[in-house]
């Protein structure tokens, strides 16, 4: 019997834990914030600092499954706070100072599983520079496939695309 134990003891450690994954707080904001999103069809320019690097965040998606006019928002966190987030197929920008930057993207969903899914990637910033992130839930496409959330770097003829076919994303944190 104490063989046993012990072996349950030693070996423990290797047996998976049943944790609930935290976010990383060097990307993403704290909390559970929340966005509400409205999109503008407008044009819109960023003001042109020569100091700072410019940050685009798009989302390229139209809808989630095989579920017609379903979207996801998607808040996006910069250095451990959340700035903002997309719904659908929407795009917003920033401007940074120069420097290394981490950036996170969280599917916002009051259910439990979706609302985990991460995406993570860093930057050096270098001034007058500008930078695409691009965001998107992949492996949707029916009941059986399991979510998950792409954060990448397109190339910037891609995300200047994007741009142009998406209207321009206007968040504000729920009350």
């Amino acid at each position: 019997m104490r063989a046993l134990l012990a072996f349950l003891l030693l070996a423990s450690p290797v047996f998976p834990q049943n944790q609930t994954p935290t976010v990383p707080q060097s990307a993403c904001g704290r909390g559970e914030l929340q966005y509400e999103v409205k999109k503008d069809q407008g044009q819109h320019l960023p003001d042109a600092d020569p100091t700072k690097a410019l940050v685009y965040i798009i989302q390229d998606e139209q809808s989630v499954g095989l579920c017609i006019k379903c979207t996801t928002t998607t808040r996006i966190g910069l250095d451990g706070s959340w700035i903002g987030a997309n719904n659908g197929r929407s795009y917003f920008f920033f401007a940074v100072d120069p420097g290394e930057h981490h950036l996170c993207a969280n599917w916002q969903s009051r259910y439990g599983e979706v609302s985990r899914l991460i995406g993570l990637i860093g930057f050096t910033a270098e001034a007058g520079k500008t930078y695409y992130f691009r965001s998107r839930i992949l492996a949707f496409s029916n009941k059986e496939d399991e979510p998950y959330l792409d954060f990448d770097a397109p190339n910037p003829d891609q995300a200047r695309y994007l741009i142009s076919i998406s209207p321009y994303s206007v968040s504000h944190p729920k009350k």
